[in-house]
């Protein structure tokens, strides 16, 4: 329901909308003068209406994903302070990019692994000095274990499908603070005990499922 201005004359109104499915919801201002109407529609993407509440490190991640993905980036909406966070992290990625000289050839990948029946979406697959990296995104204030599972995960999916074309630079993550929006990079020569911790987190799902399945 959008609450009905009684001013005789409005610049805009706010309409709600969820966007994606998700449980979250979104004010979006409509330029009008019409004080009848209860029906008006948004042309904002998703991405758009994320921007409008995102912290800075969630702008910065959108402005890499859509200039790695070579999309007209996202208009930054909001705080002017949290604007200049979030562009000032881009800039420091951007300049990143150059001195490391890594080039992205797939961006956005979504695989699935019948072997372990699990699925994921890896941010990216790069080259670095020759070889093939893995590059995966995050928006956080630090780091943490279960990122490293999560590319080790990733590393398994690209693995099994793509087995031609290994992973042999190791990975990469890039992080966005999501307060200050600051940029820092870690790398990982070697993820393999990562991944033998996901896979026996991963059939340990699968037992808690037959034990609450048992219990129902």
């Amino acid at each position: 329901n959008v609450p009905t201005p009684t001013e005789s004359k409005v610049v805009k109104r706010q309409i709600l909308r969820n966007t994606a499915g998700q449980a979250l919801v979104y004010y979006v201002d409509v330029e009008t003068t019409d004080l009848t109407s209860d029906n008006f529609s948004s042309t904002r993407t998703d991405v758009q209406l994320n921007i409008q509440t995102a912290t800075a490190g969630t702008m910065a991640h959108a402005l890499v994903e859509a200039h790695l993905n070579k999309r007209e980036l996202p208009k930054l909406e909001g705080d002017p302070v949290v604007i200049g966070k979030a562009q000032s992290a881009f800039q420091t990625f951007k300049d990143w990019l150059k001195t490391t000289k890594m080039e992205f050839v797939h961006n956005e990948v979504s695989l699935a692994s019948a072997k372990h029946r699990f699925g994921g979406t890896l941010d990216a697959i790069g080259m670095l000095n020759g070889k093939r990296v893995l590059v995966d995104f995050k928006t956080s204030n630090a780091l943490y274990a279960d990122y490293l599972y999560q590319i080790a995960a990733y590393h398994m999916l690209w693995t099994e499908n793509y087995p031609e074309t290994p992973i042999d630079g190791g990975f990469h993550l890039a992080r966005f603070a999501k307060d200050g929006g600051d940029f820092t990079h870690s790398f990982f020569p070697n993820l393999d005990e990562e991944a033998k911790t996901f896979l026996l987190m991963r059939d340990l799902y699968d037992m808690v499922k037959k034990v609450e399945k048992r219990v129902r």
